[in-house]
């Protein structure tokens, strides 16, 4: 009886794939790619930061910022490296936990802008200007980054959030 409804499937008939559009594509992707720049963003400020702080003796003085900065660019260096691995071997993050994640992650970020931006003053403030100036220049790039991945990560927590999408 069932041979009769349903029409016999030949095994080696051909299947018919269908192109995707690159809208298609960006809507299916979108979260690696935030996640991947995230990841590119950290890269940089803790490349640009490393030398300021260890030059400067900013690890003495104000150990607390430098620890906080550290945390907050290696931590989520790894997590987003996690996440990314993750994603590819095809386990998935419920959109509830990637935008609170997303969203402690932009809160981090603005705190280590504001420590940046409080360290950056503190150096030039006893120390003008030297021969060092190239540290201050790491500073300033380090501390904008941190700024550009605040906002990285607050828009990813928007739109996980808004288009609930699991990770």
């Amino acid at each position: 009886m069932s041979s009769e409804v349903e029409p016999s499937k030949d095994p080696e008939e051909p299947k018919l794939e269908r192109k995707r559009t690159l809208k298609q594509k960006i809507n299916d992707y979108w979260q690696i790619g935030l996640k991947v720049i995230e990841l590119l963003l950290c890269i940089v400020c803790l490349l640009f930061v490393y030398d300021a702080v260890k030059i400067s003796g900013l690890g003495s003085s104000h150990m607390n910022h430098v620890g906080i900065m550290f945390t907050s660019y290696s931590g989520f260096l790894m997590i987003n490296i996690l996440l990314i691995i993750n994603r590819f071997y095809g386990e998935r993050m419920p959109y509830k936990s990637a935008a609170i994640y997303a969203l402690l992650g932009s809160a981090l970020f603005m705190i280590t802008g504001i420590l940046l931006i409080v360290c950056r003053t503190f150096l030039m403030k006893h120390y003008g200007y030297s021969s060092e100036m190239s540290l201050m220049t790491n500073l300033t790039v380090s501390l904008f980054f941190a700024f550009v991945n605040c906002m990285v990560f607050a828009a990813d927590s928007v739109y996980t959030f808004k288009r609930m999408d699991d990770f």
